[in-house]
């Protein structure tokens, strides 16, 4: 299908993502030869596409996208910060940079910046439950943090991850119990939820019970 895609050539942008995404399905495959050629023609048609439309957001968020793949940190946070120049009103640039810090352990600067992602579009429960996640992780404002996680399942309460979140505020917070109800009602809204099962997985064996591991596994 990407190659159809890229036979076509519909558009640079459609053009450019089918290469990107073939990339990974090249990588998931152990073909990394192949994913390393996409990747590069991806990169250029991503770069090519910002030379012609410098003012276009989604053009950074793009190829920011494919840096974080590559794991070129750096120039995936300058173009998160290249498109938050071009329209300050995305939210979407600022979670993403959040993530990145976020991976990085940097719990800080990244509950800043979903706090600021949330800020720009309050109707996204992603934001709201990594506002959570990043005071969980540094185990710190735990009120606030409590209120994003709920704000998150009010708005998509039938969404495994939101659940997810709370459960590992929970656990974080010691309530092996409270954490063990959401990570169930994950894998009850998503029977293939990593997050839930692996959650659930260590909160049981945290609560002495044998059956974890198998969540986990």
């Amino acid at each position: 299908s990407c190659g159809r895609i890229i036979g076509e050539r519909v558009t640079r942008w459609h053009t450019a993502t089918a290469h990107y995404n073939r990339a990974r399905h090249y990588n998931d495959l152990g073909d990394s030869a192949a994913a390393e050629r996409d990747l590069a023609i991806a990169l250029r048609m991503f770069t090519d596409s910002i030379g012609a439309y410098p003012r276009d957001p989604y053009g950074y968020i793009n190829r920011a996208t494919l840096f974080e793949y590559m794991e070129r940190y750096d120039e995936a946070l300058a173009d998160y910060d290249r498109a938050i120049a071009a329209d300050a009103d995305l939210g979407h640039p600022n979670y993403r940079r959040g993530a990145i810090f976020f991976n990085q352990g940097d719990y800080v600067r990244a509950t800043a910046e979903y706090d600021e992602a949330s800020r720009k579009a309050p109707e996204q429960p992603y934001y709201h439950a990594a506002r959570c996640e990043g005071r969980a992780a540094s185990g710190a404002d735990w009120e606030t943090a409590r209120a994003a996680c709920e704000e998150a399942i009010r708005i998509a309460e039938q969404d495994a991850y939101v659940h997810f979140s709370r459960g590992f505020l929970r656990f974080r917070q010691g309530d092996y119990a409270g954490a063990l109800a959401d990570f169930n009602a994950a894998v009850e809204r998503n029977p293939d939820s990593a997050p839930g099962l692996y959650g659930r997985g260590v909160t049981a064996t945290r609560l002495g019970r044998q059956d974890g591991q198998a969540d986990i596994s």
